[in-house]
């Protein structure tokens, strides 16, 4: 099982937020705290010039893990 941390920015944004997008993004993060990068699930690509850094779009909202 792999660790999840959040930023203090993002943390406010994630408590601030309401409805479907909260519990698809909660889905997500359980994801991936089983598997880091959950190509074949999800919209992830890896950062270009970035070491072990991968954005994951979920709609509208993209996330870097």
């Amino acid at each position: 099982m792999f660790g999840i941390s959040f930023s203090t920015r993002a943390k406010k944004e994630f408590d601030e937020m309401e409805g479907k997008q909260k519990e698809r993004i909660a889905e997500i993060l359980r994801t991936l705290s089983f598997d880091p990068v959950p190509v074949k699930m999800l919209d992830v690509k890896k950062l270009a010039g970035l070491s072990d850094t991968f954005r994951i779009r979920i709609g509208k909202i993209e996330w870097c893990t």
